[in-house]
């Protein structure tokens, strides 16, 4: 089973073991407010520097129009996936979150026309009992792919209405993280570091050669050229040739795991990552320094509108942002006001 199934299952055990009594208390606040608490956020995503979202643990989706400053809750019910772990939207209207189909049947994608107002799923090509959906990307309304465990990638081309699977390999236990930066070229990195790329929009993949075992968390491609991808241990893997050759750039900026990476351009970008880690570099992930987050929350993602406005999520309500580069980090602290009531 992925790491990242465990990490999210792992929290239900231990909720579990608390007693039958906390269980219900819990199960009672949910049912009268319309929404359950999550205990962590997976990813996040902002079209704008105003408009963003954020999805997670039991369904949770929530979206800002101020720039992180205030958050409100998009979607809760019965009819929610258990478990969201990517979104991706390409305006202030159309988005899309992958994640889990448990109890769904094959329903593991959600789209969205209108901001997140209403949510209505996907068929995905991949019954739920074939593994989970992790991270998507979208081009256009129409253009785009998930990918996922069991070595999983999908894309459609008519924005969801269909599905196809361009790869299967299940001897990739999971692939993490998709990123494209045009219609032709992509990547997708996943288990034992495995990097896979593209030159034809995914009707074919090869494998690169990362030189890690590594699981890789998080890939990101400034453009065609320099990217980077990141993973467990602190692992930091750069090229500068479109993946031909990767380099280790860990060098102990950190030993924990490494969940999210993100770039505004070819120098300037960031990763996060267990305990609070926030990595930041100046010159294509060449050197890291490590910026005070003021937080032991496990982040899961980060995102950035420009070099100095960004956001990251992750465990205990956590959402984070910066308005200077990441020299200083804000919690937000209206989300449990927010996830507690209607």
């Amino acid at each position: 089973m992925a790491k990242r199934f465990l990490r999210w299952a792992l929290p239900a055990l231990v909720l579990f073991c608390i007693g039958v009594f906390g269980l219900l208390l819990n199960e009672s606040r949910a049912q009268s407010s319309g929404t359950w608490s999550p205990i962590l956020f997976e990813s996040l995503n902002f079209s704008d520097p105003s408009r963003g979202w954020a999805v997670g643990e039991n369904g949770t989706i929530l979206s800002t129009t101020d720039g992180g400053e205030n958050w409100k809750a998009q979607m809760s019910g019965a009819s929610k996936p258990a478990h969201l772990l990517g979104v991706d939207f390409v305006d202030a209207a159309h988005g899309w979150a992958v994640g889990t189909g448990m109890g769904e049947g094959a329903t593991v994608i959600w789209v969205t026309s209108d901001g997140g107002e209403n949510w209505k799923p996907q068929l995905s090509a991949v019954d739920s009992k074939s593994g989970l959906l992790t991270s998507v990307q979208f081009l256009s309304t129409s253009l785009g792919w998930a990918a996922g465990d069991n070595g999983t990638i999908l894309a459609t081309t008519d924005g969801g209405a269909n599905w196809r699977r361009q790869f299967h390999n299940p001897s990739i236990t999971f692939l993490r993280s998709i990123h494209f930066v045009d219609g032709s070229r992509g990547w997708v990195v996943g288990s034992d570091g495995a990097i896979l790329t593209t030159d034809d929009g995914g009707a074919s993949w090869t494998l690169q050669s990362s030189g890690s075992k590594a699981n890789l968390n998080s890939v990101y491609f400034a453009d065609s050229s320099h990217g980077v991808a990141v993973g467990d241990n602190g692992t930091i893997l750069t090229t500068k040739d479109g993946g031909t050759t990767w380099r280790n750039r860990s060098d102990g900026a950190t030993q924990s795991v490494l969940h999210s990476v993100y770039f505004v351009d070819p120098d300037h970008g960031w990763a996060v990552g267990g305990s609070g880690v926030i990595l930041m570099t100046k010159d294509g992930g060449e050197g890291w320094l490590r910026e005070e987050s003021r937080t032991r929350a496990h982040l899961y993602s980060v995102n950035f509108v420009d070099a100095n406005r960004g956001s990251a999520a992750g465990s205990n309500y956590t959402i984070l942002v910066t308005s200077d580069g990441g020299t200083t980090w804000t919690p937000q602290l209206n989300l449990l006001k927010t996830l507690t009531q209607k």
